[in-house]
């Protein structure tokens, strides 16, 4: 998982949906537009298949999920989610900085498949919305100007920038902490709205 991701820590077991539940959840539906709540839709490849084939089957769906943009880059899995009906994907890119990447532990993240998986899913009708971490290791005032023109190159729906927040008990924040880099502990401040530690490449003004 990712260093900065506390969902190891609150979700100790992988758990898959079965497709009886899922279809009797779709068939409580009022509207033929759905968000699947999932950490990471992809994560299960086969599983994810089976329920795309599912929807698929129930026809008339329009539907929005998240997951990495590595899983996406398989042709036969993308297939079946346009098939089945899938119109967005939400993707962490986190970055566009190897470096940052993989001092957070998001090195499968490749900065150089970006925009051919990000075509890829468009050219299938689906569109792409991302988040981003602002302050990462590795990051000057100068890569926000690259970052901005990567952006603009995407021609992504959107993207939801945040500040790196570092909660306590993940391993990131363990390291932040010792360095003397934490600048508050008030659980307040760790909404990503909030810088919560000094970057090593900028001031916190910068």
């Amino acid at each position: 998982a990712c260093g900065f991701c506390v969902n190891p820590y609150v979700f100790r077991k992988f758990r898959t949906i079965s497709l009886e539940n899922i279809a009797r959840d779709v068939s409580y539906r009022d509207m033929d537009a759905l968000g699947v709540v999932d950490l990471n839709m992809t994560a299960d490849r086969g599983h994810a298949i089976r329920v795309a084939k599912l929807l698929e089957e129930i026809g008339g769906l329009a539907w929005a999920a998240e997951m990495t943009l590595a899983s996406l880059d398989d042709d036969e899995l993308l297939e079946a989610l346009a098939r089945g009906g899938m119109t967005e994907a939400y993707v962490g890119l986190e970055s566009i900085n190897p470096r940052a990447l993989a001092k957070i532990n998001k090195g499968f993240n490749r900065v150089e498949d970006y925009l051919r998986v990000i075509r890829k899913l468009q050219d299938h009708g689906i569109r792409v919305g991302c988040g981003m971490v602002l302050g990462l290791d590795g990051e000057d005032r100068d890569f926000y100007r690259r970052w901005l023109d990567f952006l603009e190159a995407s021609r992504m729906c959107y993207v939801t920038p945040t500040y790196a927040t570092f909660v306590p008990g993940t391993r990131a924040y363990d390291a932040l902490k010792g360095a003397g880099r934490i600048i508050t502990d008030d659980l307040r401040a760790y909404d990503g709205l909030h810088p919560i530690f000094v970057p090593d490449g900028m001031s916190l003004d910068e």
